[in-house]
């Protein structure tokens, strides 16, 4: 539980490979954070533990300033 709350804050964020993930907006940095947190409590409460939707924002953006997304 507490390595939980740990890793809310001090995991990775994954982004495309490429370069381009020192290019995250503060704001998105925020909101991976914010939502990891939720996603704890709703852990707690039995809930699967998922990626997020601002993580998947992260990924996707650092991947369309790699290459074009058809």
């Amino acid at each position: 539980m507490i390595s939980d709350l740990v890793g809310t804050f001090t995991d990775p964020i994954i982004v495309f490979p490429g370069g381009w993930g020192d290019t995250l907006p503060d704001w998105l940095k925020t909101a991976i954070t914010l939502e990891r947190m939720m996603g704890n409590m709703k852990a707690l409460k039995g809930e699967e533990p998922t990626g997020t939707d601002a993580e998947a924002c992260a990924y996707l953006m650092t991947l369309s300033l790699t290459q074009p997304i058809d």
